[in-house]
């Protein structure tokens, strides 16, 4: 598997920060996948048909954030408006032979939805992945 580099830390542009996931966003975490709009958004589950018996509930969303803490094919970042978490963005299943991964964002605060802030953390995460995580 892919190991956590040094490289993974804050990126800042000014309107909004990515930061590394940590523990104390736990409780973040868990009110975004509790907001059907995410889930229903999302591709958390692999199909709406196959959708896990306690989906939604806060066991889950504690199972989904240990996941995020722990899985080491994945980089997960925190996108920060006015130091506030707004939601997370990432990379998931990185694997440099052949260079590839899956990019995945949710904004789970509903206020900040529409403003253009997800679209500037991917393209700060997409800067990330081609030249720190070397996916060229």
């Amino acid at each position: 598997m892919f190991k956590r580099e040094k490289t993974h830390r804050k990126i800042d542009s000014g309107l909004i920060t990515l930061r590394p996931l940590t523990r104390s966003d736990n409780i973040s975490v868990r009110r975004f996948m509790s907001c059907p709009y995410i889930w229903q958004n999302s591709f958390v589950i692999k199909s709406p048909k196959i959708i896990p018996h306690d989906f939604a509930t806060d066991e889950y969303a504690m199972r989904y954030f240990e996941m995020l803490m722990t899985d080491q094919a994945r980089k997960t970042f925190a996108i920060l408006h006015e130091g506030k978490h707004i939601g997370n963005v990432g990379l998931k299943d990185i694997n440099k032979h052949p260079y590839q991964a899956e990019c995945f964002i949710e904004i789970g605060e509903p206020h900040e939805r529409g403003k253009g802030l997800g679209f500037m953390a991917m393209i700060q995460l997409l800067n990330y992945a081609f030249t720190k995580c070397e996916l060229l």
